[in-house]
């Protein structure tokens, strides 16, 4: 499929235009203000543009999901995405998803490097079509994202020394909030597939050196994807400790998963936690028996203009 059919399958004019045309900005817009009293967050991961299973490309598997999103669901505050945005890195699949990010009409998104993601790292390409930061903390009120985005091309995950020291230090200085982490590959003896001996390539490594750190440092939720082989199944939830661990790729049927996910997250100010509603794009609903309810310590805040903040800059 080329990019005019392909546009077209999304609902967007063939003339859309790319980065540096297009119509909304990528970096530094002025958004409206949020709502005080909720949020509803979609988080995705997966999508691997640029590889076609199921008669589909994965930009056509994200078209379809945020057509049935906008039909169905409404409108999300902002969109978290973790990881294998493309399937190679390729200059046309950050392009297409740029195009879907730029029109799809929510106006805030936050992504972070998938292993796949990363020749674009190297070429260049993921700064200039989806964001600068890799390792960074988006802070919401008392509600904080920390981004941690794969270091290289290869399945398994690692977090390299300047990372494992800057961390801790986020970690540290936002215990006074509730905590979400997202990382692109599983945390070892959590969810399904997640055995550092036999599933090697599909966790983040050093595995002692972040289970220190879990004990150390409370996280109340961590998100996480690149593990989406057989078709979804309750074992890609599970707490551990007081961490609630949530796989929610994918949202491509690459790999057997059989199904486009995502998940919603729903929250209300005040309350202490986070309903995680999985939503099943091709069949246009909800699987309550793989969503759950996430508890948070703190009753929740928001703020009417997130920021990113506490940047990981390399040295």
């Amino acid at each position: 499929m080329n990019r005019r059919d392909f546009l077209k399958t999304l609902g967007y004019t063939a003339g859309a235009t790319l980065l540096n045309g297009c119509s909304l900005p990528l970096f530094g817009p002025q958004f409206p203000d949020l709502p005080a009293q909720r949020r509803q967050i979609w988080v995705w991961s997966d999508s691997h543009i640029g590889r076609m299973v199921d008669g589909k490309d994965g930009g056509e598997w994200a078209g379809l999901s945020v057509r049935d999103l906008l039909a169905n669901v409404g409108t999300p505050d902002y969109a978290l995405v973790l990881g294998d945005i493309t399937h190679g890195g390729k200059l046309e699949a950050f392009q297409t998803y740029a195009t879907l990010r730029n029109q799809s009409g929510i106006a805030r998104w936050y992504e972070l490097v998938g292993n796949h993601d990363y020749k674009g790292i190297e070429t260049g390409l993921y700064p200039k079509y989806v964001r600068p930061e890799e390792r960074y903390v988006l802070c919401d009120g008392n509600l904080v994202w920390i981004f941690l985005s794969a270091e290289r091309g290869r399945a398994a995950g690692i977090l390299n020394e300047p990372t494992r020291a800057w961390l801790p230090k986020v970690l540290a200085k936002h215990q006074d909030k509730n905590i979400v982490v997202c990382s692109h590959q599983v945390i070892a003896h959590t969810v399904r597939y997640s055995d550092p001996q036999a599933d090697f390539e599909t966790v983040l490594h050093p595995t002692d050196w972040i289970a220190e750190l879990l004990k150390t440092y409370r996280v109340d939720l961590w998100l996480c994807g690149h593990e989406h082989g057989p078709k979804r199944d309750r074992n890609q939830i599970r707490r551990v400790g007081h961490t609630t661990f949530i796989n929610i790729a994918s949202l491509s049927h690459l790999y057997g998963t059989q199904a486009c996910n995502s998940f919603v997250l729903e929250m209300t100010a005040g309350d202490k936690e986070i309903a995680a509603r999985c939503r099943h794009h091709d069949r246009e609903q909800y699987i309550e028996r793989f969503s759950v309810r996430v508890p948070l310590p703190r009753p929740l805040t928001f703020a009417s203009q997130p920021r990113i903040i506490d940047v990981h800059r390399k040295a």
